[in-house]
Formats: C-alpha cells, sequence, structure tokens
C-alpha cells in the first residue's frame, strides 16, 4: 500500500507549522488548486480559535440601558435568546447561520418595554475574523506517487506558494496569492463582497 501523507504538524496559538509529505494549501488559489509537496509551510490558524461562531461574523454591539433580554430573530424566528446587563454589550451572535442578511433584534428591558432593532449581518468562512488576517507561505519540491514505491516520488520541480487574506469591512474581504515554479508565475486575486440574498466574488 501507498503512504499518502507523512508530515510534522504543531499548532501553536494562531499559527500552524508543517513539514513533511503533505498536500500544499489551496486557499486563495482556485484556479491551480492544490498538490503534493515535500517541503515545510507556515501559516496563520483559526484551529486554535474556540469562537469561531461568532468570529466569522459581523459583531453586534448594542448599549443598554438597563439589564434586558435580547433576542436574534432570522425570517421572523428567533435564532437566540439571552439576558444581558446594562452598558455597551457585544452580543453572542455564533447561533446566527452563515450568509449575508438583517437581523431582527428585540431587546426586553426588566420592565417589558419591547425595543425592535434591525441589523445587517454577514457570516462567511471565506472572510478572516475581524483584526485577524490569514496567510501562509509554503515550499518544496513537487511529488507524485511512485510507481514501484510506496513513497513519493520527486518530479524534479520546486515551487514557492504563499497566500494572504484580510477583512476590510464587515462585508468586505479581499485575497492575494501566488504559486510560483521552475519559469512560471501564477497570481490570483479576490474581492468578496456580501449583501443580503447574495454574494459577488469576483477573482483574477
Amino acid at each position: 500500500p501507498a503512504v499518502s501523507h507523512l508530515f510534522w504538524q504543531k499548532d501553536e496559538k494562531d499559527f500552524q507549522y508543517q513539514a513533511g509529505w503533505f498536500s500544499s494549501n489551496s486557499r486563495y488559489l482556485d484556479f491551480i488548486g492544490s498538490t503534493e509537496l515535500i517541503g515545510a509551510s507556515y501559516s496563520t490558524s483559526l484551529n486554535t480559535r474556540t469562537d469561531l461562531d461568532s468570529a466569522r461574523g459581523t459583531p453586534i454591539q448594542l448599549f443598554l440601558s438597563s439589564r434586558s433580554r435580547v433576542s436574534l430573530l432570522k425570517d421572523g424566528r428567533i435564532v437566540s435568546s439571552a439576558f444581558y446587563d446594562a452598558g455597551n454589550q457585544m452580543l453572542n451572535t455564533s447561533a446566527l447561520p452563515e450568509g449575508a442578511y438583517d437581523v431582527e433584534i428585540q431587546v426586553t428591558d426588566l420592565s417589558g418595554k419591547l425595543q425592535v432593532i434591525r441589523r445587517f449581518y454577514a457570516k462567511t468562512p471565506r472572510i478572516p475574523p475581524e483584526g485577524q488576517d490569514l496567510y501562509f507561505v509554503e515550499a518544496g519540491g513537487i511529488t507524485r506517487i511512485g510507481r514501484n514505491t510506496s513513497f513519493p516520488e520527486s518530479e524534479g520541480e520546486f515551487t514557492i506558494r504563499g497566500g494572504y487574506s484580510h477583512r476590510m469591512r464587515d462585508e468586505f474581504g479581499l485575497d492575494l496569492a501566488s504559486a510560483f515554479a521552475a519559469t512560471e508565475l501564477v497570481a490570483e486575486a479576490g474581492l468578496y463582497y456580501l449583501q443580503p440574498s447574495y454574494s459577488v466574488q469576483p477573482k483574477m
């Protein structure tokens, strides 16, 4: 039987290190995709974050004059409901699904007074969480499965690949990527713009 991958990997805070025989990172490289490498990579990572369900979405902050129950509704259905203390509060949006849409926020204070607020909300894994840019750099020899061996064989070609992604605003994201091998250089750029009911994702 052939060995599919053999590598060492370590996740440390927001970073990931990898070395050995592995599949290259295809994030932001939609046109050329992934390949098999013997080499090393260094990248930012979200694997150690426990708040991704909220972090990937638009932050929603409210000022509450008193302790209140705050309910989040999508399409008229309550998605989550919780009590928040008075003051500036960042709402827990982890229960909201992916997409771009308007969220109805119902704020009910202890006296029973109801206030309804509408906010645009966008959640997508294609745009990094607010305040955390994502990038990767990897280098190594391109390989293929050997015909007469269980281990990879080099194709005699070296490659360097990298990518970067940034959330510019709640609904805007930008990514850049490039790959170099032999005498060929490929570069891609993507702009993500989310609005209710649709998203635009041009690539260049």
